[in-house]
């Protein structure tokens, strides 16, 4: 060695062990023994002597080199500590709820309510939930179609003072029974019929007797489009009424009572009325076909033709009542009154006239309905031996 070598290796202690190395630019030194410097030792909390890794594979390395437990300080530990204690907590068992024994609501209108101050059945109770009764509607529908045939009324002797009379209302009236009942026509139909007939006479009084049969055929030929599902052709009631008139002459009358009554053809009928008052009498169905019959008399009958719809259905109901009953019970309950509206004060003078019209109906020449209820179809009710009642003669000589 030179001097310079030897000056050098004494001015770093502990390397002497030192062996100089040929290089380019300058003299490198290679440690042989010691392989480590003691200083990298004393990095960190703890002193521990480091291992070499330089023949350690890469993940072995990477494990010893940078360990994933980090040392931390004691105030660190104790915060994680109460942390992990309160995850550790058992939850606290969910309360049960115990299934509500308390009825759901019923489905109630307003005027529904009422019915639970008063001592009345609720007859539309067990159609509540029936989505083609609608029960829950039933009570105020029904309220509203009074309000509706008090909006197109039928005035008393509304054929005053014109060439036409009562007679040949009910000789016309008594003619569309038979075209009804041949046609094989809805119940409405014949209803609508009447009612379009009388609402347009009372409008249009300068209605010459030739056309009278027009008009009624014209007026059934407008309730069948208005009721029916398949309404008849207008060549069917050319030919019914004899070839009196052409198919010409019917589109005309019916443009002119189309006209004359406005496109209003929602009057209310007297078997809409029925079938509510004969629930709320919890009436048989012998019983309301009888009532049925009783209100088709009355539909010939001039003198009856203006009185209300509502008013019709509630006497054939006490009427049928009244033949049926024998014992002192009350007929006219408090149900019937509620569902009705009418007090049987209201309607007693109808009752006596549809008596006195039941009685005559034998004799009378206009047996078209009489004819038609004699069928075994409508259980022969014409010729029920309650038509002979005592107590239905009484009420027809009261008349």
């Amino acid at each position: 060695m030179d001097i310079r070598t030897r000056a050098a290796i004494a001015a770093r202690p502990g390397q002497e062990n030192c062996s100089l190395l040929p290089g380019k630019g300058s003299a490198i030194l290679k440690e042989v023994l010691p392989q480590h410097r003691p200083a990298l030792g004393e990095i960190g909390n703890k002193v521990a002597a480091r291992q070499n890794t330089n023949q350690l594979p890469f993940q072995e390395v990477k494990k010893k080199a940078f360990p994933l437990k980090t040392t931390t300080s004691k105030v660190t530990n104790v915060v994680r500590e109460k942390q992990v204690k309160k995850e550790e907590k058992p939850l606290k068992p969910e309360k049960k709820v115990a299934p509500s024994t308390a009825p759901k609501p019923e489905l109630n209108s307003y005027s529904s309510n009422r019915l639970n101050f008063l001592d009345i059945r609720n007859i539309d109770e067990d159609d509540m939930r029936d989505p083609l009764l609608l029960g829950i509607y039933a009570s105020d529908i029904y309220s509203y179609l009074r309000t509706m045939e008090a909006k197109f009324p039928i005035r008393e002797n509304y054929l005053d003072g014109q060439k036409l009379t009562g007679k040949m209302r009910a000789m016309l009236v008594d003619w569309l029974v038979e075209v009804h009942l041949q046609f094989q026509m809805m119940h409405e139909t014949l209803y609508l019929t009447v009612t379009n007939l009388d609402r347009f006479m009372q409008t249009v009084p300068d209605i010459h007797r030739k056309k009278f049969q027009l008009v009624g055929v014209a007026a059934m030929f407008v309730a069948s489009k208005y009721e029916e599902m398949y309404t008849p052709e207008i060549s069917d009631f050319v030919y019914i009424a004899d070839n009196a008139f052409s198919k010409a002459d019917i589109l005309d009358m019916e443009a002119r009572i189309i006209d004359a009554l406005d496109y209003s053809f929602g009057r209310p009928l007297a078997p809409h009325f029925l079938r509510r008052f004969s629930k709320a009498a919890n009436a048989l169905p012998r019983q309301h076909v009888m009532a049925k019959y009783f209100m088709e008399l009355c539909l010939i009958d001039y003198e009856l033709c203006h009185i209300l719809p509502s008013q019709i259905a509630a006497a054939a109901i006490y009427l049928v009542l009244r033949l049926s009953t024998r014992g002192k019970e009350r007929i006219w309950t408090d149900t019937l009154v509620h569902y009705s509206q009418y007090a049987f004060k209201d309607i007693a003078p109808v009752v006596k006239k549809m008596a006195n019209v039941i009685i005559h109906a034998e004799t009378n020449k206009y047996q078209a309905v009489r004819k038609k209820y004699s069928n075994a179809k409508f259980l022969n009710i014409s010729h029920a031996s309650e038509l002979k009642s005592p107590s239905l003669q009484k009420l027809g000589a009261m008349s």
